[in-house]
């Protein structure tokens, strides 16, 4: 009889074998899982990361360029690349292959910030392997991938561009590192699947039949063993199993290690365990353990231990209790994990995310984000006191957002972002808001949208700040200048008024000879009464404009003819210019386009041109005298130039012209502010206005949008 076929064919074999099917198929589903939910992990940190310092330098860039562009030597970019290199110092790295990379356009050609960017050296260089996330992230895209880096490594990247400073962002770790755990584990699976076929084959065999050596059987047991502490030391996963009735505790070699032990260094027994706990975890967990014993409550739950060498570690444990039949619990068996790196990266995240939020207290910015797609809408913390309200009480929508605006300046405000989000109009708008105290305040507000590869709108991006005190500082500046204007042109009015005082003198001193001699007809009267009212309605005239030029502006703009404009200009001016025998020419159309703004602002703006004009050729010896204003149109716009003759502006001052406090006059001549109000005016506006030299002096050339509202307002 042949035994060895016959123990091959018994039904013995049919079970053990089966046990063995299932259990791999189990350990390969497992595997599978937890790599998938891995990679997720991984994409879904790598993505928070980059787009926290994203977030992180437009914020602060936005800041820079407004404030420190003089200070730093680099401009706004530098100080700003100054201030993100600082802040990543703490985050060199993640993992063993992590890095967070930095790259610009170089000629064309990607370019990465190098590792001395830590010692301040702001160095980029263009590595030998084309970066293929750095490159989506250069051309405007920002997503996730798996693609060969710089160094030509295979790498899980998040990728992300900062337009504001023309970089792109990546957070990466090398692919290998990423599938060495689970292509190990499924080894070591396969490995263990294969032994446990083995095994169940000679343990069917020794059960079907007695001659079967138990020697292999057991040998093979312990390599079962020895690979599974493997497969556990690879993964940085411990097992654990507690006896209730003694306290008496069996721990995996790597919980061992994760104690910080040899394994069977020491007995481990609950005190042991107990001794290890962080002092201000140990009644979480002990907490945890009696709500899992008494009410089979799942015990998972993450603590801190103090291992064997003083390192703080951060676990994770799990477990779950055998009872007998009577329901008395006897044992729980379970396992721990180290997750110190991975809290490690979030604390690093955290205190990033922190600087951020400080740096937007500092800056007095707030963020958000909008989710164009479901309506979802983030504020950052700093966003909800510019509308009045408590952090976290107002409630994040756009409805919200859209009924604090000024009724005034609302369809503007909804006008800029459906720009922005169908045409891709970049979204730089200032507007008023409303308090639910009726207190009104300003904002400045800037963003732009994100966009998939079919360029369907998925997310608007963006940053919010309170520009109230500026606002009212700007108005004080503004109102300043206008009444020192008016100071300046005070012997100019006394002329214009001298006039027709003069006329109406001689009217009254002809009527009164008249009179005397009897001679005074009707008509001679009526002609002269004429003359006198004429004579008072033009100084009445005068007298109105300045009252009106010296009044604070409204804070709604209407429309306005810019020929008119320049014509109550030289009311105002124009005997000034004539008594120091400065011609005038005027050249516009006879219809011109429309602006939109403040009537006073507008004429203190070509007041300080043609002021600074006069200063120059009231006292000009080469020459003529001559001051040539012109109106005209381009397609959208409408433009107004002054120029004169009075030899330029020299080639080194043109480049600061418009800067605050610098002025070309002689000491006590002037503040420097004129044309650095005028600049921000125009700017205002939604306009430019520039300087440049002709043949023989200078020329200043005004462009603002055209109006598209056909009156101008009374």
């Amino acid at each position: 009889m042949n035994t060895k076929r016959n123990t091959l064919r018994h039904p013995t074999l049919a079970l053990p074998l089966l046990i063995c099917l299932i259990g791999a198929a189990t350990a390969g589903i497992s595997i599978a899982t937890l790599y998938r939910v891995s990679i997720d992990e991984e994409k879904t940190r790598l993505t928070q990361m980059v787009h926290s310092q994203a977030r992180l330098m437009e914020a602060v860039a936005e800041f820079e360029n407004a404030h420190s562009h003089q200070e730093h030597p680099g401009g706004a970019f530098g100080a700003t690349m100054a201030q993100i290199v600082a802040a990543h110092k703490s985050i060199d790295g993640f993992g063993e292959t992590g890095e967070f990379v930095i790259g610009k356009l170089i000629d064309g050609q990607v370019a990465l910030l190098q590792p001395p960017r830590f010692e301040g050296d702001l160095n980029f260089q263009i590595p030998a392997f084309a970066p293929v996330p750095m490159q989506r992230a250069l051309s405007g895209e920002s997503g996730v991938i798996i693609a060969p880096d710089y160094k030509g490594n295979e790498v899980l990247a998040s990728y992300v561009p900062v337009p504001v400073l023309n970089i792109g962002l990546v957070a990466k770790i090398d692919t290998h590192e990423l599938y060495r755990p689970f292509i190990v584990a499924g080894l070591v699976a396969t490995l263990l699947s294969a032994l446990m076929l083995v095994i169940g084959f000679y343990a069917a065999r020794y059960f079907a039949a007695p001659f079967a050596e138990r020697e292999a059987v057991l040998k093979t047991l312990t390599k079962n063993q020895k690979e599974l502490a493997k497969a556990q030391q690879l993964a940085g996963l411990g097992s654990w199993s507690w006896n209730l009735s003694d306290n008496f505790e069996e721990w995996s070699d790597e919980q061992f290690r994760i104690f910080g032990y040899e394994p069977g260094e020491v007995t481990p027994t609950l005190d042991l365990f107990i001794n290890a706990l962080h002092p201000k975890d140990q009644a979480g967990v002990a907490l945890e353990v009696e709500n899992t014993l008494n009410n089979d409550a799942p015990y998972d739950t993450e603590f801190r231990i103090i291992d064997a060498k003083g390192k703080v570690r951060h676990v994770q444990a799990h477990g779950e209790v055998a009872r007998d039949k009577d329901g008395k619990a006897v044992s729980m068996i379970g396992t721990i994990m180290d997750i110190t790196e991975r809290r490690t990266s979030e604390q690093a995240l955290k205190k990033s995310e922190e600087r951020f939020t400080k740096s937007q207290n500092f800056a007095n910015i707030g963020t958000w984000d909008w989710d164009i797609q479901n309506g979802n809408l983030y504020w950052s913390d700093r966003i909800a006191p510019f509308f009045g309200y408590e952090a976290g009480t107002l409630e994040t929508t756009y409805e919200n957002f859209v009924g604090a605006i000024h009724p005034d300046d609302r369809q503007a405000v909804t006008d800029a972002v459906t720009a922005c989000v169908e045409d891709g109009i970049k979204y730089n708008i200032e507007h008023r808001v409303v308090w639910p105290d009726g207190t009104v305040r300003y904002l400045h507000e800037k963003g732009d949208v994100v966009r998939d590869e079919d360029g369907k709108p998925l997310n608007m991006l963006g940053v919010v700040q309170d520009i109230t005190k500026s606002k009212s500082l700007q108005a004080q500046l503004i109102q300043s200048s206008k009444m020192a204007t008016l100071g300046e042109m005070a012997t100019g009015v006394a002329h214009e008024l001298h006039q027709p005082l003069n006329v109406i003198r001689m009217a009254i001193n002809n009527i009164q000879r008249k009179l005397k001699d009897n001679k005074a007809d009707p008509g001679y009267l009526s002609n002269k009464l004429g003359k006198i009212d004429n004579q008072v309605e033009r100084a009445t005239a005068i007298i109105e404009h300045m009252c009106i030029f010296g009044r604070k502006p409204g804070t709604t703009p209407v429309p306005l003819d810019p020929k008119k404009i320049v014509d109550s200009t030289l009311g105002m001016i124009g005997e000034q210019l004539r008594l120091a025998d400065i011609q005038v020419t005027v050249e516009a159309p006879e219809k011109c386009p429309l602006i939109l703004g403040h009537q006073v602002q507008v004429e203190q703006v070509l007041l300080n041109l043609i002021g600074n004009a006069r200063d120059i050729l009231k006292d000009w010896h080469q020459g003529e005298k001559r001051i040539s204003i012109t109106v005209g149109e381009s397609a959208d716009a409408v433009i107004i130039a002054v120029e004169d003759s009075g030899g330029g502006i020299a080639e080194s001052d043109l480049p600061r012209i418009f800067e605050p406090f610098f002025t070309t006059k002689e000491i006590g001549q002037g503040t420097g502010l004129g044309l650095s109000i005028s600049y921000g005016i125009i700017t205002d506006m939604g306009g430019t206005i520039t300087a440049a030299n002709t043949d023989g002096g200078a020329r200043f050339v005004i462009c603002l949008p055209q109006d598209t509202q056909e009156t101008v307002a009374a």
